[in-house]
């Protein structure tokens, strides 16, 4: 689908982006101490102090509030280096919130087992419940706010015209690294098209307009591509690299657990939760500029993630 990089392109870049960055920042940095408040109040009133991981859980809960602190005294701070203090704080806050969420989960899967008188022995149920709640935040999301695809959209748009930007500007990179950003920035492109259709709510932006016209961009090549099958393949080429890049990883970590199933279902759970989370930052809170540019490290960083959370509970 190489049109679609001229549908990137004929939309404002910059524009989008600062639809995802350009925010009231002290309404922001409120939203993450009134959600990182919630979290680790919910982690001090369900920790158990016959756990094992009880002051584990207590010191991350800690962290989060300390980590939130800091992040808002760096936005009212008259002097204070704003982008370094959210740039240096952002993946260290999300985790902490992941495991926050995590536990909830888990507690409110254990007790209400033990009122039904069952006992589980693996981090299954607790995957499932997680993943079953991942699709009712996201239904929850766009029907009262209308802003889950809009901003979905939005992210994997800036993330299409980074890869295309990269293509332009590396004029040494080999083939294999040109074959790979193609394909990418493709389908980056086909998602961002596919979450905006018909979810771009009414306004007199510019950010929203920009967007607009990417999708008009891409209407006539999106229609014609699906007639002729090679959007199809396209989409099966990008798919097939993901699907490496994801077992690559799972395998190796796999070999060394006994349950291949529980922890691929955990995999999926943390990438959920983890998902939901950076939602919640990129929409209502404040995203760093790096959220926009690492998609390429989201893979790994489930990964460890995964097994961090896997290492506490086991």
């Amino acid at each position: 689908m190489p049109e679609s990089n001229e549908g990137v392109q004929g939309a404002g870049e910059q524009s989008v982006v600062q639809l995802i960055l350009q925010k009231n920042r002290t309404v922001s940095v409120d939203f993450e101490v009134a959600l990182n408040a919630l979290l680790a109040t919910g982690v001090f009133t369900t920790a158990s102090p016959n756990s094992p991981i009880y002051a584990v859980l207590l010191i991350f809960a800690g962290l989060l509030l300390f980590l939130t602190l800091v992040r808002r005294m760096g936005v009212t701070g008259r002097f204070a280096r704003e982008g370094y203090i959210i740039s240096k704080t952002q993946k260290s806050i999300e985790f902490f919130s992941l495991v926050c969420v995590f536990h909830i989960v888990h507690h409110i899967v254990t007790s209400s087992a033990l009122l039904l008188g069952l006992q589980f022995e693996t981090l299954i149920p607790t995957s499932l419940i997680a993943i079953t709640l991942i699709f009712v935040f996201i239904f929850l999301q766009q029907i009262l706010f209308r802003d889950y695809f809009l901003f979905f959209g939005a992210y994997f748009f800036a993330h299409a015209a980074h890869f295309k930007r990269q293509e332009q500007e590396d004029k040494q990179a080999d083939l294999l690294t040109e074959q790979i950003r193609e394909p990418m920035a493709d389908a980056f492109a086909l998602v961002a098209y596919k979450a905006l259709k018909g979810n771009i709510p009414e306004s007199d932006s510019s950010e929203i307009e920009d967007l607009k016209e990417f999708v008009r961009n891409l209407d006539d090549i999106v229609e014609k591509e699906e007639t002729d099958g090679s959007l199809f393949g396209v989409m099966m080429v990008s798919i097939g690299f993901l699907a490496v890049l994801v077992a690559i990883p799972i395998l190796l970590v796999t070999s060394f657990l006994s349950s291949i199933i529980e922890f691929g279902l955990l995999i999926i759970a943390v990438a959920g939760l983890n998902h939901a989370i950076g939602f919640l930052y990129l929409g209502y809170g404040i995203p760093s500029k790096k959220t926009l540019s690492g998609l390429e490290w989201q893979i790994g960083r489930t990964v460890v993630y995964a097994m961090a959370i896997i290492l506490m509970y086991s």
